[in-house]
């Protein structure tokens, strides 16, 4: 059940397999900024045929493993340097095993903790060692961290909030270390819904994304050196549609930078699957889905069942309705640069212009990367740096800086 979809339309290198080779991608990003190394994620592709999803754990776990152990080697040896690069690269290969697996097979979460506890670790021996926020929603809490750029002076700051299948930890590599390198400081933000949000508090999706962000910002205006006049909210993916709500009903969001600038996920959804799993019956998709769905495409869908906290596609499907900020784009008025791939497909392109048309925002465009740029993939996943250069050079020009604090 290949997604007609959403990922891109460049040719899948690695694998046939969507999944597969997006998981690859998505390693790779971390290359610039100690994440990955590419000999590392070569051996897990040349050990690992197409499909094959256990060996495509099982190498990224072998990676993982090998760069955990030399991280706590280096540590002993007072090496914080070479430990913070290596805990880095295993955050990220534990959490590519992670992301290949079902969430309701126990591995997943025991792979999810692997991946934070080695960012964790990282994170603690930056140059300005990052924070371990709790925010409080609903009496639990949503697990997020902040990295100032500059030790003890006032710094703009990028709010960075993941996708649907995503991670706080992996904004990191997606936007965030490019963000500190330039003089922002970052705040990495999970909501209900996402993996360590799940897995330490249990809150499903909100589609009023305004409630935990605004919740999120609290304590993140209260922060000493933290320019509030200068507080830039970026989503990834679903993140778009998250942050893009957001900016409607809270003008702390000084700017907004939605990649993609979704405005229906319901039809954003129905574009990404075949059309006819929508009409089936539940015995029918529970047949599809037990003996003649690929194992990626289950978790794909299991994903969506357990975030939203349903136990049946057409549910699953069915509470996406309420996730639409349609006929109330009007509302956003900050400066906006909305950000899409060519290779997304026509709902994304669709919903990309809608929103730019709709938006109040005096100062506002959209930038559609293209595959002759080698980032028309889904987020820019095949060239964040791009993506990163255009949004620092968008901010560094609407606040006048050079990314000088």
């Amino acid at each position: 059940m290949a997604k007609k979809a959403g990922r891109g339309t460049t040719k899948n290198i690695f694998f046939k397999n969507q999944e597969m080779n997006f998981t690859v991608l998505r390693a790779l990003m971390g290359v610039y900024d100690d994440g990955a190394t590419i000999g590392e994620c070569l051996r897990v592709v040349q050990n690992t045929k197409n499909g094959d999803n256990e060996t495509f754990i099982k190498e990224w776990l072998l990676i993982g493993n090998l760069n955990l152990e030399r991280a706590i080697i280096a540590k002993d040896k007072g090496d914080l340097i070479r430990a913070r690069e290596n805990y880095f690269r295993a955050s990220t290969y534990f959490k590519s095993a992670m992301i290949t697996l079902n969430p309701l097979d126990t591995r997943h979460k025991d792979f999810w903790k692997l991946s934070v506890d080695c960012f964790e670790k990282a994170g603690a021996l930056l140059e300005c060692p990052m924070e371990i926020i709790q925010v409080e929603l609903n009496n639990k809490t949503l697990p997020c961290y902040f990295i100032p750029a500059i030790k003890d002076k006032l710094c703009p700051v990028i709010f960075l909030v993941t996708g649907g299948e995503g991670s706080n930890t992996e904004m990191y590599f997606w936007v965030g270390a490019y963000a500190l390198k330039n003089g922002y400081s970052i705040f990495l933000y999970e909501g209900p819904g996402n993996f360590s949000t799940m897995y330490t508090s249990g809150l499903t999706m909100m589609s009023n994304s305004e409630v935990p962000i605004g919740k999120a910002l609290d304590i993140l205006c209260s922060r000493p050196y933290v320019d509030v006049d200068r507080i830039a909210m970026f989503g990834i993916s679903f993140g778009g549609y998250l942050v893009a709500r957001a900016a409607i009903f809270d003008k702390r969001i000084k700017a907004l930078i939605p990649n993609s600038p979704l405005t229906n996920i319901h039809k954003m959804l129905i574009s990404v699957f075949p059309n006819f799993i929508f009409k089936l019956p539940d015995w029918a998709l529970n047949f599809i889905k037990k003996y003649l769905m690929s194992y990626s495409d289950r978790a794909t869908l299991d994903l969506l069942l357990w975030e939203g906290g349903t136990t049946t596609f057409k549910e699953g499907i069915s509470i996406l309705k309420a996730y639409s900020i349609e006929g109330l784009e009007s509302k956003i008025t900050c400066p906006t640069l909305a950000l899409a791939g060519e290779g997304e497909g026509k709902e994304f392109d669709k919903q990309a212009k809608d929103f730019i048309e709709n938006i109040s925002s005096p100062e506002k465009s959209l930038r559609i990367f293209t595959n002759e740029e080698g980032a028309g993939s889904h987020c820019q996943v095949d060239n964040h740096r791009l993506m990163n250069e255009v949004v620092i050079t968008w901010l560094n020009k609407l606040w006048k800086s050079n990314g000088q604090y």
